[in-house]
């Protein structure tokens, strides 16, 4: 029982913003990667393009959303939110924050990201902020070449551990940790194809279409977690 989170007021304020901020970045990448003609002959694609296309009419009205780093920054602020809400323990809160923090930086410098297969679009402040630490992030990629893709693996890992664990047990959070195992596996396998098997996501292939299908199931998988987590902001 010590390790059930109840929320008061506040909390399930905080727990609410949260879903809704995961729940728009998702709902976004998922459009997305719908509606790129790259990917218009893969499986199931085809199914929700229409479905896409009307979220794609509502987000069109949303203009800052065009710098695609905000559809990021709000999956970490929303992943943040839940994170410091819903758990405990202290040492995953910082550690997790850390690769959230540092994996948007890192992701916005570089102008794409493993954490879904689209650019990253930066308003003016953001190149601003990037250029201000330019010296400590050549320092930090110079580390390894692990750096990057490794801080992605871990994030994903370690929102499967909060969401898994817990308690007590929402349908919201079993969503959301079957979304991170859908997202690990996704940079996995956008990893290996970039870097040790340089044929594996040729358009076309087989590799390509099962990369596109774990980015989308997580990020479909996401949303429906989210939506649940929104329905139930009554609860403790």
């Amino acid at each position: 029982m010590k390790k059930r989170v109840e929320n008061g007021p506040f909390g399930k304020l905080l727990r609410t913003i949260g879903f809704i901020a995961v729940l728009v970045g998702a709902l976004y990448i998922a459009t997305k990667l719908v509606l790129n003609p790259a990917h218009a002959e893969i499986p199931f694609i085809g199914n929700l393009v229409e479905f896409a296309e009307m979220v794609d009419e509502q987000l069109v009205h949303v203009s800052f959303l065009n710098d695609t780093a905000y559809v990021f920054l709000a999956l970490v602020a929303g992943f943040l939110l839940l994170l410091w809400v819903i758990r405990k323990g202290l040492i995953l809160r910082v550690l997790l924050t850390a690769l959230l923090v540092v994996g948007f930086i890192l992701d916005a410098a570089a102008g794409q990201s493993f954490l879904a297969p689209i650019v990253v679009v930066r308003p003016d402040w953001l190149i601003d902020l990037l250029a201000s630490l330019e010296d400590q992030i050549n320092e930090l990629k110079s580390l390894s070449d692990y750096i990057v893709p490794g801080i992605s693996l871990a994030t994903a890992f370690f929102l499967w551990i909060l969401f898994s664990y817990k308690k007590p047990k929402r349908i919201s959070t079993f969503l959301l940790s079957g979304a991170s195992t859908l997202l690990f596996l996704a940079i996995l396998m956008n990893y290996a194809g970039n870097t040790f098997f340089s044929d594996l996501l040729e358009p076309g292939k087989i590799g390509e279409t099962v990369m596109v299908i774990l980015y989308l199931g997580a990020y479909l998988v996401m949303i429906a977690g989210s939506v649940f987590g929104i329905l139930g902001f009554g609860r403790k």
